[in-house]
């Protein structure tokens, strides 16, 4: 049951919608051809265009997912540079021709780059419990206080006894 709080849950089903997005239909050129991300990077890297970096799209989310499973900040870190990468090529690249013949795949893919992004800010940076295992035995914030300033930083909780001795 512990190492399932040490899953990172938003970023798994980000990674997992970024893998999934990759193979749906993504662009349409006519009403017979309908292409997945994984057909756009088949066919431009036939002819040399520099598409083939696409693989990277469901690779990352893969690794992000399984990265998930043991470490929230690792998996935050990389949903972060994930989601930038692939919303700065995709925004371009719609902004630049895309635009009228986008499908769902496409979107879902970036919907996925999003939550990686905004998952892996929020998961990372502001509720990011420890990785490891407590040692048993040993309060959770004691753990880095090991050197005897755990005393001190409890001394400064404690009420005095005398409402005059306060400083």
């Amino acid at each position: 049951m512990e190492k399932l709080k040490r899953v990172n849950w938003v970023m798994l089903f980000g990674g997992l919608v970024v893998v999934v997005g990759f193979f749906l239909p993504w662009l349409s050129f006519g009403p017979e051809k309908i292409v997945s991300g994984s057909e756009v990077a088949s066919i431009t890297s036939e002819v040399g265009d520099s598409y083939y970096m696409l693989y990277a799209i469901p690779a990352l989310g893969l690794c992000i997912a399984a990265a998930s499973l043991r470490s929230r900040k690792l998996s935050a870190g990389l949903g972060i540079l994930a989601g930038t990468l692939v919303l700065g090529w995709a925004l371009f690249e719609i902004f630049r021709f895309l635009h009228t013949s986008t499908f769902s795949g496409l979107w879902i893919t970036i919907f996925g780059a999003v939550i990686l992004l905004l998952g892996g800010i929020v998961s990372g940076h502001w509720r990011n419990p420890p990785d490891e295992e407590p040692e048993p035995g040993v309060p959770m914030g004691a753990r880095s206080m090991s050197d005897g300033t755990m005393d001190t930083a409890l001394s400064s909780l404690r009420k005095p006894s005398d409402p005059r001795d306060r400083s």
